[in-house]
């Protein structure tokens, strides 16, 4: 894994200078099994010298389940913000049932005020992000994210999705309008059994969850964080 600074369009207007591993928003999806032995090779290609590292929250604990990494360079925050974060999976020692589909989502906040240098640029507001102010709340790292390039399954297949909330300051409120999770591994863990039934699940900044549902009839199903008063305020993307 490498860190370099990007320039991603953040939004349908503006680009953002982002902190990105392996010039992703967010990184990419670790898999690994408990008895693993996981070996990450770290580079920082930061070119205007700022320091980064990688906290895996996954390295120690029982049976299994899905968990964030993100940079914790001081100051974290800005740090996870920027774009620092992703999923580590580590499954049971017997492995997951198998699924028809399987994706990847996660939610995060981003602060951000206009360049000086260039109207089309944003760049982070670390006065926004003291007092948990985000402008944009998005999924996968970008306005449009997941609506430009939508989850596809077919009728009748069974959806697993890992979701986290990177954060860096609010819970989110996980639903599907048009859907009910049949399986819900609360906070990511994958030792108990999952409860059933669920619309919403709670996640919290620096957590993540695992859910299934059943496809059944035609249609599109709309991922939403369900804390809907804060839309009034901050653009969501769904």
């Amino acid at each position: 894994m490498d860190t370099q600074l990007i320039n991603i369009p953040l939004t349908r207007q503006h680009k953002y200078r982002a902190w990105l591993f392996n010039k992703g928003c967010p990184g990419p999806f670790i898999r690994a099994r408990v008895g693993d032995i996981l070996e990450v090779e770290f580079t920082n290609k930061d070119e205007d010298g700022v320091a980064h590292n990688i906290d895996l929250h996954c390295v120690t604990g029982p049976g299994g389940g899905l968990y964030i990494y993100h940079c914790a360079a001081a100051p974290i925050p800005m740090h996870i913000a920027n774009g620092m974060y992703g999923l580590v999976l580590v499954e049971p020692e017997e492995g997951l049932p198998p699924v028809d589909k399987e994706f990847y989502v996660m939610q995060s906040e981003f602060y951000t005020e206009p360049s000086l240098d260039d109207p089309k640029m944003l760049e982070y507001s670390y006065s926004d992000g003291l007092n948990e102010n985000p402008q944009y709340i998005f999924f996968n790292g970008r306005e449009g994210a997941i609506t430009d390039n939508p989850l596809m399954a077919e009728i009748d297949q069974t959806i697993r999705i890992y979701f986290g909330n990177a954060g860096a300051n609010l819970t989110s409120a996980f639903h599907i309008i048009g859907a009910i999770f049949d399986k819900v591994y609360r906070e990511g863990g994958l030792i108990s059994p999952p409860e059933r039934g669920i619309a919403t699940t709670t996640v919290p900044p620096g957590g993540a969850t695992v859910v299934e549902l059943k496809t059944v009839v035609p249609g599109t199903l709309t991922l939403v964080d369900h804390a809907t008063s804060l839309s009034l305020k901050v653009p969501l993307d769904i």
